[in-house]
């Protein structure tokens, strides 16, 4: 059986091969008007759990539309020379892809912020919203990893 030629068939003309049918740009005409955003850069998402976090609130700006502010928030990570590593943290982050909160593996404490509960005694949902920006006992530490982050890129940069 020869597998280049497609097989006869009672429909009149000849059959395609499915190696010569342009789907490329079927597909890209299928996907146009399919977009949504990102849940959490979706102004009309409801969270479906109390950890997760939207960045919706960036999306309001005065000379700008909500795909415009999306796009430069996002673009960032492709055109500048991040090494892969902060280029995913940034995508979770961006996303809330994150293993925190109902998404993280932990056994006991699960969707809790650990560090509130231990010193405080306090159950805070956890989530990246109060893990970057509202936990007082996260700070110290989020605050060296940018600093290791900024280091690291500019000297990428002017290595570069």
């Amino acid at each position: 059986m020869d597998c280049s030629m497609p097989m006869t068939t009672d429909r009149s003309g000849r059959g395609q091969n499915l190696a010569e049918a342009d789907i490329h740009d079927k597909y890209w005409l299928q996907i146009r008007n399919q977009f949504s955003p990102p849940r959490s850069l979706d102004p009309s998402h409801i969270p479906s759990t109390n950890t997760s976090t939207s960045w919706a609130h960036l999306l309001h700006h005065p000379d700008l539309t909500p795909p415009e502010i999306r796009s430069r928030l996002l673009k960032p990570r492709h055109t500048t020379n991040i090494p892969p590593q902060f280029v995913d943290s940034m995508y979770r982050t961006q996303m809330d892809a994150l293993p925190a909160g109902v998404r993280c593996p932990k056994k006991t404490n699960k969707g809790l912020c650990d560090l509130c509960w231990f010193l405080e005694g306090k159950t805070q949902p956890e989530s990246i919203q109060h893990i970057l920006f509202d936990c007082p006992y996260a700070a110290p530490g989020l605050n060296a990893h940018r600093a290791f982050v900024l280091a690291t890129c500019s000297i990428n940069c002017r290595t570069t």
